[in-house]
């Protein structure tokens, strides 16, 4: 197993007011745990505020998490120190939602890419230089581009910069914070199929965050539903969307787009009621009770476990969830 995380969590302290007590601190992580094996990878999904982003940046020490344990290759990494941190990130990279906000536009393409080279590794100036050049053509660059500034690129092509800047360090474990949400569809299309010929081709592990389930289906392997700061579903990707057990899960699913214009109209659109509640006041009980059309008594109450649905590899936090409890009310 690349990476293991059990029960990781993240809070953040709240500023207090002049006039009131302590502030609850804000749960944007809540007790995670999943599982990355090699060369496979897997998608995190949910609503804006469910902690997607956060989890990723605790995966990859640009936070630090409040409790919990991150075991990557055998080692766990949330004691390291900063020196070891330095030597620990050659081998996971992040590569950031924002590909325009996420390259400094004083830098030319080549300084950009070569920068983790630097401070990472003791190769000499050409052969960074070298590796470089040999990067920028795996994702599609020409090394004309080199000494361009970002400016002067589209967001796809500065997307593949911020990929090569991951890759130039040869990684094992990518984290994909909404990689394409910020690209046109067509332009979307073509960072999909680069991340599937990278990860083929260096055997890569991908932590892909995002919001569109259809890329998630298409280069996902597993299936982590995030809702609050807690995963209330988690299996293989043909198992999660042939059949979702919680229903959370199947409101998500149930908003994707139908390409056949045939099939239109043949699938129950589930619309859930107001918005994802604060996490630094979570509900009692469930903490998707509150939207939830299936919710009974014990949902307001007891807050349910991640637990086997009884399909192999197919965890779901639902009292209601098939195979579990169906009969409460």
């Amino acid at each position: 197993m690349l990476l293991s995380v059990r029960n990781l969590e993240k809070h953040f302290d709240q500023s207090k007011g002049a006039f009131s007590g302590p502030a609850s601190p804000i749960r944007a992580v809540d007790g995670v745990s999943f599982d990355i094996p090699r060369a496979t990878t897997l998608g995190l999904v949910g609503e804006s505020g469910s902690g997607k982003t956060t989890t990723g940046r605790l995966i990859t020490r640009l936070l630090d998490p409040t409790s919990g344990s991150i075991v990557f290759d055998g080692d766990e990494i949330t004691s390291l120190s900063r020196g070891e941190l330095r030597s620990f990130r050659r081998r996971m990279q992040i590569v950031f939602q924002d590909p325009f906000a996420s390259l400094d536009p004083r830098m030319r393409i080549r300084q950009i890419v070569e920068e983790p080279l630097r401070y990472s590794t003791n190769l000499k100036s050409n052969e960074r230089r070298e590796r470089v050049m040999e990067t920028l053509d795996v994702v599609g660059l020409n090394p004309d581009h080199a000494e361009r500034y970002p400016h002067e690129f589209s967001g796809g092509q500065r997307q593949r910069i911020g990929i090569a800047r991951a890759l130039i360090v040869r990684p094992e474990l990518l984290v994909l914070d909404e990689p394409v949400s910020a690209l046109d569809v067509s332009i979307q299309a073509q960072i999909v199929n680069l991340l599937e010929d990278l990860q083929q081709e260096f055997g890569l592990s991908y932590l892909l965050i995002a919001h569109d389930l259809s890329v998630v289906r298409q280069i996902c392997d597993q299936v982590a539903v995030m809702y609050l700061g807690k995963i209330v579903e988690l299996g293989a990707r043909d198992e999660v969307y042939e059949g979702p057990s919680h229903p959370y899960t199947r409101a998500l699913l149930s908003a994707v787009p139908i390409s056949n214009p045939r099939l239109r109209g043949t699938r129950e659109r589930i619309v859930l009621k107001g918005d994802i509640p604060s996490p630094a006041n979570k509900p009692s009980g469930c903490d998707f009770h509150t939207r939830c059309y299936m919710a009974g008594d014990i949902c307001r109450t007891d807050s349910p476990a991640l637990e086997d649905s009884g399909k192999e590899g197919h965890f779901v936090s639902c009292h209601f969830a098939e195979g579990r409890r169906e009969h409460i009310k």
